[in-house]
């Protein structure tokens, strides 16, 4: 605006400010006049030749003069009627309007109403009691409340079910199935057990039993013995990795030299056998006598001679039933005993068992007979040497962990009775396989089940849609007992009485603000409110100019404040509602917006408990919430509903209905060839530029499915985020605050390239991040910008790490949406969280 002249005491004529309002500009230009433009032209007018000599004489008198003091007055009423004036011209145009009921009644002339927000949504997995005499099937209703557990500074909010859910104990948790058979090669000197956390320790001895791949099932057999205990290995969560004293064998020549259908078994003792301490009989000869219970040996040299001591005990020799020293409760029919002297081993099943007590060889006391099979090798032991290892158990050693990532949309879960019916929601719950092999950090993702069969131990899941995360198979969980929950509390008011002779009546509900939930309309939420008059519910319009004289009809109306009015019709356009004492009566939710942002693991509280459930968590955070629509994104939507009119044709048509659907935020729309066929490729985010859910794109994809020719193939994918930072130097005016001004050039650099108002597919420069910094009250120099690409970064972006200046560039862009071998999402390049370097020029 060009300011006219203050018009002094002498009073020059003063320039008219300008009223040329250019097309596109932000500001209407519609003062016409000013206190001294005003007033030099009253003054300029009596200096006009046409007066007489004094009326031309006081031109030049100043305001004490009664005359100029009472145009001054006048000067000053024309000043403010043309301030109004520009405002209330302001005001008329959705462009420049700066109110926000101005931008509301402005929209409504274009049939479009500002969104109020959308309700914050969750998956919630229910836990049911499993514990003996608890009921097979839990119910939980519709609308039962969960409640949140606050953090700092925050209260409580309540979250309430959508629909009804049937959940069973055998669906609390269902483990994927993340091992394969364990196969060990000839020499390897390690192997994988689990569950046997604490039960194997160094020095214990394993009993391997095994098949040779590809050949005549012959049972190895072979006993090694513990060296060294891995637990959770690389973060594999009961498994043990067991280092063995040597390597496998594995008998026969040639390859593959592969154990498989491997059994492991513990001994849990090692013993002697019985008289192992009896004392020598040639100790106890007494004047030539032979021992009782000895008998002489027949052995002699060439001479006659006898070879060694001459006398030994009767049946000392090691025979099968073998004679284990002490009671070994463990030691059972069909277990596992194995003998052990020097470097000889032989293994040996058992096959009976005897308790009882001993006396011979001079010892007596309990000891275990173990009839074995086969009793082959016995001989060549000798029982003062011999070492036995019984009392064997069964460890988990057929498997390994399958250290490999699930993608697609099959899995194998363990068996559950029932099975999983089709339509089932479910979450998995897990932690993300990286690039290189590791695992990453926890992920949880919903999916719905497609079909589910059930074979002996496992069931196979046949997902709806592909995942999306890539997860590491070892520790994923199905969690089948979920339901979905928004943001809102339920209330119930009388509204007021209703009057037959009041057109179009009004009611306020008491508590703001009302809930919204997402659906599958054009507008892409309804309100969770239920008008009834004298019982009977009526139903919400758009419009009341669309509802017939006897149409029990009503319109939600919103002020600047979220306060909420329910108005009904004049008789001609909607019914009126019946004459009653207290008949209009509501019911409704409350809550909206950020409020139901609620961290995972909050909703914790069961004001209800339902019976037979145990507990109830959210494992991510709620999402898909959206606060109510502000003045500058009112300003983009609401034409889009003249533009669109609820029809998809042109590519600009999917942005439009995409961009007027609650709680989504940028999205573009590209066509695409797929080698067969131009395709609509729509790329969007929630609002605020995050990351929308399943859920949100499925619920579009329907919306746009009833606006579209069917014919066009469509795809609609979450956008592709990317990220970088900015490195500059500003001078900053000494009259004005350092830090003030840092501030301003930082904000004005997250309001420009900030991700929510960021285009999909445009590029990024260093002179426009220059004409930024440059644009900013106070910044009087700066060096030239230097734009550094960041890539992607981990949800919730983190402040990243920036690039060296020598990874600077010019020009930074973004890719459209495109078609390689499959659909490849629009980017959308904004300027990171924390990725602005901001320093002080030396």
């Amino acid at each position: 605006m060009t300011a006219g002249l203050t018009g002094g005491r002498r009073g020059a004529p003063t320039d008219q400010p300008t009223t040329a309002n250019p097309p596109g500009q932000p500001r209407l230009r519609r003062r016409v006049d000013t206190h001294a433009s005003a007033l030099a032209r009253m003054r300029t007018d009596l200096a006009d030749p046409r007066h007489d000599l004094a009326v031309r004489s006081l031109a030049a008198q100043g305001t004490d003069e009664v005359s100029i003091a009472l145009l001054d007055a006048w000067a000053v009423v024309a000043d403010v009627v043309a301030f109004y004036s520009e405002r209330v011209a302001t005001e008329g145009f959705l462009r420049t309007a700066t109110q926000l009921r101005s931008v509301r009644e402005l929209a409504r002339t274009l049939g479009y109403g500002l969104r109020p927000g959308v309700a914050a949504q969750a998956d919630l997995a229910f836990t049911v009691e499993t514990a003996p005499g608890a009921p097979e099937i839990a119910t939980v209703d519709a609308g039962t409340p969960i409640q949140s557990v606050p953090g700092p500074g925050q209260l409580p909010q309540t979250f309430e079910t959508t629909e009804a859910l049937e959940a069973r104990g055998s669906w609390n948790v269902l483990p994927v199935v993340d091992a394969q058979p364990q196969a060990l090669s000839r020499g390897v000197a390690w192997l994988w057990l689990r569950g046997a956390l604490g039960a194997v320790r160094p020095g214990d001895s394993l009993l391997i039993r095994g098949a040779r791949s590809g050949f005549e099932a012959i049972d190895h057999r072979q006993v090694r013995r513990v060296q060294t205990v891995a637990a959770a290995p690389e973060g594999l969560d009961g498994w043990l990795q067991v280092g063995l004293d040597q390597g496998i064998a594995v008998i026969g020549p040639g390859f593959p030299a592969v154990l498989e259908d491997l059994q492991v078994d513990l001994f849990g003792e090692r013993a002697r056998l019985f008289g192992a301490n009896a004392p020598d009989p040639n100790l106890l000869v007494v004047d030539d006598k032979q021992p009782p219970g000895s008998v002489p040996v027949t052995d002699t040299d060439s001479d006659g001679v006898p070879d060694g001591p001459p006398y030994a005990w009767a049946g000392y020799g090691v025979t099968s039933p073998l004679e284990v020293d002490g009671d070994h409760p463990g030691v059972l029919k069909d277990s596992w005993l194995a003998l052990r002297q020097g470097d000889s081993t032989e293994i040996y099943a058992v096959t009976a068992v005897v308790r009882e007590s001993a006396a011979k060889w001079t010892v007596s006391g309990p000891v275990t007979i173990a009839t074995l099979t086969p009793d082959a090798g016995l001989a060549g032991f000798d029982r003062q040497r011999v070492s036995v290892l019984c009392t064997s158990s069964a460890l988990a050693g057929g498997e390994q962990p399958d250290l490999g990532q699930l993608t697609g949309r099959t899995l194998v879960v363990a068996a559950s009775d029932p099975p999983l019916p089709p339509g089932r929601r479910v979450l998995l719950r897990g932690r993300e396989h990286l690039t290189d092999g590791s695992l990453g950090p926890a992920a949880v993702e919903t999916a719905t089940v497609a079909t589910c069969d059930a074979a002996g131990s496992t069931m196979t899941l046949v997902l709806e849609a592909d995942l999306i995360t890539t997860f590491a198979r070892q520790g994923l969980e199905v969690l089948a007992n979920v339901a979905v929950a928004t943001h809102g509390e339920t209330a119930r008011q009388v509204l007021g009485s209703g009057d037959g002779r009041t057109s179009y009546a009004t009611f306020r509900p008491r508590r703001p603000p009302l809930t919204y939930v997402r659906d599958t309309t054009p507008a892409g939420a309804h309100a969770e409110l239920t008008v009834r008059v004298d019982g009977v519910a009526w139903a919400e319009v758009g419009s009341l100019d669309e509802a017939g004289p006897d149409e029990r009809a009503y319109v939600v109306q919103h002020g600047d404040d979220g306060a909420v009015r329910v108005v009904t019709g004049d008789g001609v356009h909607g019914a009126r509602p019946a004459t009653g004492q207290e008949n209009v009566t509501a019911t409704y939710r409350v809550g909206i917006g950020a409020t139901g942002a609620v961290e995972a693991g909050q909703l914790s509280l069961l004001p209800r408990r339902p019976f037979g459930v145990r507990a109830v968590t959210n494992l991510a955070p709620s999402r898909d919430w959206a606060a109510p629509e502000t003045i500058e994104e009112a300003r983009g939507n609401a034409p889009v509903r003249v533009r669109a009119l609820d029809r998809a044709v042109s590519p600009t048509d999917y942005e439009d209905v995409a961009r007027g659907y609650a709680g989504v935020g940028p999205a573009h729309a590209d066509v695409v060839w797929d080698g067969r066929a131009q395709r609509i490729l729509l790329s969007l985010l929630a609002s605020g530029a995050t990351t929308p859910s399943v859920d949100l794109v499925a619920d579009l994809r329907h919306t746009l499915d009833a606006a579209r020719d069917p014919a066009c193939p469509l795809d609609v994918l979450a956008g592709e985020p990317t990220w970088f930072g900015v490195r500059v130097e500003v001078a900053h005016d000494p009259a004005r605050d350092r830090d003030g001004v840092l501030a301003a050039v930082e904000l004005a650099l997250e309001g420009t390239f900030g991700a929510p108002v960021r285009p999909f597919a445009s590029p990024v420069t260093a002179a426009g991040v220059l004409l930024v910094v440059r644009g900013v009250a106070g910044v009087t120099a700066c060096t030239m910008p230097r734009v550094l690409p960041v890539g992607s970064l981990p949800a919730p972006p983190l402040p990243p790490t920036l690039p060296v200046d020598g990874d600077a560039v010019d020009v930074l862009t973004a890719l459209p949406g495109r078609w390689d071998g499959a659909p490849r999402p629009a980017q959308l390049l904004a300027l990171a969280p924390g990725g602005i370097d901001l320093r002080e020029m030396p």
